[in-house]
């Protein structure tokens, strides 16, 4: 994996209030739509009501946990600003089973500096030690060669794939199949 760019570390941390405008921008970026199944703009009403729930709900009661992706500050910084740089979340959580569906977004302007690995790094390891997962899984175009490739480097291994699966550009694209199992 190219570790040139992964020398800042990186925290997850819940939602916050402040984090709509932020949220807003992500999920009605034109872009996001390519990459997700989300097709609709979301409001600030809806992502402030969403934000806020999140605040009172878990993983279990909801089957999903969004957090956001921070750079660490550095050390002996009090009070250091704490930009996000990308969220991550777990969905479609099967708590019988131990497995979650997980997806990332990484911030248009800091995409190709290896943030999107270290978010997935990140996310391995706290869906292993804190949700106490067996596994992970996700889906991503096939045209997506940057997921494709993070995915790849974090260890997931390819485990199907789905014919014209997603209507991109007027065009339906093949999804992979990503599973990583923790106890192997």
């Amino acid at each position: 994996m190219d570790t040139e760019h992964l020398s800042e570390s990186l925290f997850l941390r819940a939602l916050e209030p402040d984090d709509i405008d932020f949220l807003y921008d992500l999920e009605n970026r034109e872009d996001s739509f390519l990459v997700g199944e989300n097709c609709i703009p979301f409001s600030r009403d809806f992502l402030q009501r969403f934000v806020y729930a999140s605040l009172h709900e878990n993983l279990l009661s909801t089957g999903q946990l969004r957090l956001v992706a921070c750079k660490t500050p550095p050390l002996g910084k009090k009070g250091f600003e704490m930009p996000p740089v990308g969220v991550l979340d777990f969905f479609n959580h099967d708590a019988l089973h131990r497995r979650a569906e997980v997806g990332i977004v990484v911030c248009k302007d800091l995409r190709g500096k290896g943030l999107g690995a270290k978010i997935l790094q990140e996310a391995c390891v706290y869906a292993q030690n804190r949700l106490n997962l067996h596994q992970l899984h996700a889906e991503t175009a096939v045209c997506n060669t940057s997921s494709v490739r993070i995915f790849r480097s974090c260890g997931f291994k390819r485990c199907g794939s789905r014919r014209q699966w997603i209507m991109q550009g007027g065009k339906w694209v093949d999804v992979v199949l990503w599973q990583k199992i923790f106890d192997e």
